[in-house]
């Protein structure tokens, strides 16, 4: 097994998965029902990319051959409860299907496993992106949320988690574990997907399109995963 290959293990009574040789916690010990504290959207800001030198790591891994990639991205037009237009200030992270209709019985279009182009399995992880301290890990309004600040004034933000792997003030090293890849309970369509951003200093304030990073950054992978069987036994 390379470095790079994530193990699966069981965690918790539901069944969720988690590379438990990686973690240093493997569930959140209750959650607050508060929302993380956040600026609201500025202005948009020019930056560099995170230093060459430091490990970057796409903050989902691969399945087999799969790749995940981005499905909904920076500034896609949303609507907010009220009706109002909003920007989209991250990058959505799902599988794409490598022909049309595949894998349609698995993953249906329309159920919170898929749309006609993409896909997300039960118990997929979500990675730190990079080394740095966990800012903020507690239940929101948008699903389990955690917050990492890295060196150089950077922080990552990651939601719809249905578990938590990391706790406040804990530090973290690229590629670690952080959580399990859920839904927003918010979304009436409760699609399964990563919600990631990437900003300059600490707040949305400083939020950059994460697109060039994440086509740039390692991959780690999950090298024993297969699609599962379609209906009637067929792989």
């Amino acid at each position: 097994m390379r470095d790079d290959d994530l193990p699966l293990v069981a965690l918790g009574a539901g069944g969720a998965f988690a590379a438990a040789s990686l973690l240093g916690r493997t569930e959140a010990r209750g959650a607050s029902t508060g929302t993380p504290s956040v600026d609201e959207p500025g202005a948009r800001v020019a930056t560099p990319a995170p230093a060459r030198t430091a490990t970057w790591v796409f903050p989902v891994p691969d399945l087999g051959n799969r790749r995940p990639e981005i499905s909904d991205g920076w500034a896609s037009r949303r609507y907010d409860r009220d009706g109002s237009k909003v920007l989209h200030l991250g990058a959505d992270i799902m599988f794409r299907r490598q022909r049309r209709g595949e894998l349609v019985d698995a993953y249906p279009p329309g159920s919170r496993h898929g749309t006609a182009g993409y896909f997300m399995p039960d118990n997929v992880l979500a990675l730190a992106a990079g080394e740095g301290v966990v800012t903020f890990a507690a239940w929101t309004a948008r699903g389990f949320t955690v917050r990492i600040r890295h060196p150089e004034g950077w922080t990552t933000y990651y939601t719809h988690l249905s578990l938590l792997a990391v706790a406040p003030n804990q530090t973290v090293a690229a590629g670690l574990p952080i959580g399990v890849i859920g839904f927003d309970p918010s979304d009436r369509r409760r699609l399964m997907h990563l919600h990631f951003e990437l900003w300059r200093g600490t707040s949305r304030s400083g939020a950059t399109n994460p697109a060039p990073y994440l086509a740039a950054w390692e991959r780690r992978s999950v090298a024993s995963w297969t699609p599962p069987a379609r209906n009637g036994g067929l792989a």
